[in-house]
């Protein structure tokens, strides 16, 4: 086993394609991670907008005047990962998110 003290970042950084298996709930009310169980989550393609997420699930169209920013959308997607290794850092990271995400640990 190689030891975070002899290797860089780079070569220690490792990459999974989170592609399927992504939901989204919108709700008006104000949502934490900790009161997501009572939101209802539907299955969602991804890279996508939630306009397009809603527009899929004929929840919304071109046309409707719906403010997006008026509610509060959780996107979740759940992967396996090897847990933490003493004084081990991990970190999630997300290209494209275009406003303000938060994560959690573990949702259940």
């Amino acid at each position: 086993m190689l030891t975070p003290s002899c290797l860089s970042a780079e070569v220690l950084s490792s990459s999974l394609e989170l592609t399927e298996g992504w939901e989204l709930a919108s709700t008006g009310e104000s949502a934490t991670p900790e009161t997501l169980s009572i939101l209802t989550f539907t299955p969602v393609h991804v890279p996508g907008t939630v306009a397009s997420a809603l527009r899929d699930q004929h929840a919304w169209r071109i046309g409707d005047l719906v403010r997006f920013d008026s509610a509060q959308h959780w996107f979740r997607c759940r992967f396996d990962a090897l847990p933490a290794e003493p004084g081990e850092q991990l970190s999630l990271r997300i290209g494209g998110i275009a406003t303000i995400a938060n994560s959690a640990d573990e949702i259940t």
